[in-house]
This record gives C-alpha cells, sequence and structure tokens, in this order.
C-alpha cells in the first residue's frame, strides 16, 4: 500500500512470504534510513520502481519469489552501501 511511504522513521522492512499481492508502491522511495528491505516470497507484479534509487541508506534489498519483471532501474547504481 502506498501507506508505506509514510514509515519514515523505519531502518528494517521484513514482509517477506505473506502473499502480498500488488505493485511495490513508488512511496517506497520515502523510507530514507531504511537499510534492509525484505519483499521476497509474494505475490507482487509490475516492476522494481526507480524511486528505489532514494534509499541511500539501504544495505540489503531482496525481492525474489515474486513476479516482477521488466529492468533492474538504473538508479540503483546509485546506492553505495
Amino acid at each position: 500500500p502506498t501507506e508505506l511511504g509514510l514509515l519514515t522513521n523505519v531502518n528494517s522492512l521484513g514482509l517477506w512470504n505473506n502473499s502480498f499481492m500488488g505493485f511495490i508502491p513508488t512511496q517506497i522511495g520515502n523510507l530514507k534510513k531504511l537499510k534492509t528491505l525484505y519483499l521476497e516470497n509474494n505475490l507482487l507484479i509490475g516492476v522494481i520502481p526507480t524511486q528505489i534509487g532514494f534509499l541511500t541508506n539501504i544495505q540489503d534489498v531482496r525481492l525474489h519469489g515474486n513476479r516482477i519483471k521488466g529492468q533492474i532501474p538504473t538508479e540503483i547504481g546509485n546506492l553505495v552501501n
């Protein structure tokens, strides 16, 4: 849900193995303090939003086991951690 973007003080988000459906919301880019993002083994579809490149503190992202398609956004190259 888009409300995930309101969790601006969260540094770890683990929502794996929950059968969540839908797209990764673009608001995920609002979670600037996020260090770990675990969304694996759900039913997510669509593409990885380019806003993931705004997660400058991110250290570990797990998206496998979903139905995500398309290219990896070039913005991921901005992430140095």
